[in-house]
Parts: structure tokens; sequence; C-alpha cells
């Protein structure tokens, strides 16, 4: 594509923006992905560049026609193409203004400008198929990255890539991939690889399986009603007055309530007026309570189940060797 037209109608900024935005879309296209932000901005640069352009252009045509006799501030082809309605706007109008322009018999040369841009057009057109949004475009790695990634290895307990140069994985929080939270010390910290070892994920698994115990203990002391539910809450105390002046608030205190059958109405009545608003007996807080236990509990169960069978199917694949995290050589089939 030459647009070796529409250069001279432009400004020295407009010029430079518009040669950028070009060669920065047209590469993008060859490439067969754009990025969203990317046509957005060369998009706006072009109609800009455009209409400039065609501004420009309108301008420099010949100034020898006049209105009922009296010289006119707009060239002759300006006010041919206001008479032709075939004012360029953009990229997109420019098939309307071209088509425009050709039926008037004065704007040959400025339909000849037009037709040199519709590959401005054309280009843009082809780039929308090609549109990715910022989740959908790959990630780009720089070469410090990926140096870093061969030193890392994977955490028994969490199975994340962490920084492992030192022999052993370095300290950080357990998070699992689709959990939205992290503690602050990882049971697979300063631990061997799971690439090495598997101690960690065992020892991770037996406490899962403590706290499931626990947990489904705990249920059934709630279902029995031999164990109240806990209710956490907080409070703010307002203080006395002081003089004239109003009342001060003390800062907000922690606090819990033992909810039972007997004390359930004077904890809807108290702290638990907005979280119960529409529960009338203990029978329902009651029932929707284990069922929030029997869906941890579950969850948890699943959770049990991954890990023990990442456990079972472990093998060894890497070795530290001369300070350095090597790989084992597989052994070849016997024949």
């Amino acid at each position: 594509m030459d647009f070796a037209k529409i250069y001279p109608h432009l400004s020295e900024y407009r010029s430079g923006q518009f040669e950028r935005s070009v060669a920065e879309l047209r590469a993008a296209v060859a490439a067969g992905m754009v990025p969203n932000k990317m046509f957005v901005d060369a998009k706006e640069s072009i109609n800009r560049a455009i209409n400039e352009a065609a501004e420009a252009f309108l301008n420099s045509g010949p100034h020898i026609k006049g209105r009922n006799g009296q010289a006119h501030g707009q060239s002759d082809w300006w006010l041919d193409a206001y008479d032709a309605d075939a004012f360029v706007s953009g990229a997109h109008n420019l098939p309307a203004a071209l088509k425009r322009a050709k039926k008037h018999g004065g704007l040959s040369a400025y339909a000849e400008f037009i037709a040199a841009l519709l590959p401005l057009r054309e280009m843009l057109e082809s780039a929308k198929p090609l549109i990715k949004k910022r989740g959908e475009l790959p990630k780009v790695r720089s070469a410090a990255q990926i140096a870093d990634d061969s030193k890392r290895m994977h955490c028994q307990c969490c199975g994340r890539a962490i920084l492992a140069n030192l022999g052993s994985i370095a300290h950080h929080g357990y998070e699992r991939p689709e959990a939205y939270y992290q503690t602050a010390s990882c049971m697979g910290a300063k631990r061997l690889p799971f690439e090495v070892d598997r101690k960690a994920l065992g020892e991770m698994i037996g406490y899962m399986r403590d706290r499931l115990a626990r947990d489904e203990k705990y249920r059934a002391a709630i279902k029995s009603e031999k164990r109240p539910i806990v209710f956490n809450y907080e409070s703010q105390l307002i203080g006395p007055h002081r003089g004239g002046a109003s009342r001060f608030k003390w800062p907000v205190v922690k606090r819990k309530f033992d909810v039972s059958r007997k004390s359930f109405a004077e904890f809807k009545e108290g702290p638990g007026s907005d979280s119960c608003y529409s529960i009338y007996d203990f029978d329902a807080y009651k029932a929707r309570y284990v069922d929030g236990l029997s869906r941890a509990i579950e969850s948890l169960k699943g959770h049990i189940a991954e890990e023990q069978a990442r456990y079972d199917g472990w093998k060894q694949s890497h070795k530290w060797e001369g300070g350095e995290w090597v790989a084992l050589k597989k052994r070849k089939e016997s024949a």
C-alpha cells in the first residue's frame, strides 16, 4: 500500500502518528492477531489523518468560482464537494464520498485522491475479524522471565512453580488455582520439590484427613444440638456524653453469640437481626448452617481425593546435582 498522496496534506505530528499506526496495524494483520486496544488507537489515528488530508486537499484547489458574484473563502473544490455532499468523514464513508465525487464533473482530482485512500479502509476491515481482547492474547515472556522459569520447580503441596535454585522450594503462601485466598505459609515451603519428593504432600493429606474428621464430628454435634452454633459479629460501643458535645464512638469490638434453640429468639432480635430476617425458627437456621458445613466437607473430600491421586501417581523426575536440578535420564525399556 502506497500512501504517498496523503503525506503532503498532513501536519508533521499527524504524519508521524499515521505512519506508526499503519505500520503497527499492518504487522498485526500479517501476524493474524490484532490486539483490541491497538485496533482502536490505529482506527482513530487513521480516521483523523484521512479527515485532515481530505480537508487540506480540498483547500488546495483553485479559487476562481464565487457565489452570486462574490469571492468565497473556500476553494472551488471545497464548494463542489459541498454541493455533491462528498465530504470525507473517516475511512468508513470513503466509498460513498468517492461515488458522489465521480458524479460531479469538477471533482475528478478529488475522486482520484479519495481512491488512493481506499486501501486504508480495506486494511481496517481486514483487521476486524482478527481483533483479540487482552485476555485472549498469548502472554509474551521476556528473556529474564524465561531464564527465571528454569530455576523453578513445583511445590509438593500447592503444585505451583516456585523458585528452587538453592535446592529447596522457596517460602511462599498456600494457594489453590480455584481459591480466592492465600495463607501466609505453605506446607511445601522449604521442602524438596514435587519432582524429587512427596513426603510433604503425604503430611498435608494426613492433616486434611484429620480436619475432615473434626469437621464431620462438629457437624454431627450441631445436628444433635449438643453444641451451639457460634455466630461471630462486630459491634461498636457508643461512648457517653462529654459535656454538651455529641456522643463519641469507641473502636469496633469483635464478639460472638452462642445460638441455640433456647437463645434463638434473643439472637434474632439482637446480633442476628440482619443475617436471618427471612428465617422464622431455629430449625430453619440450623438447617442452613448445616448445609453450609456439608458443602465445605464435600469440597474438602474432593480436595483430598485430588491430592491423594497426585501422591499415588508420583514418580521422581529430577535430582540435585552440582548446584542445580538435573532431569533423570529415562530408563530404556528392555527388549
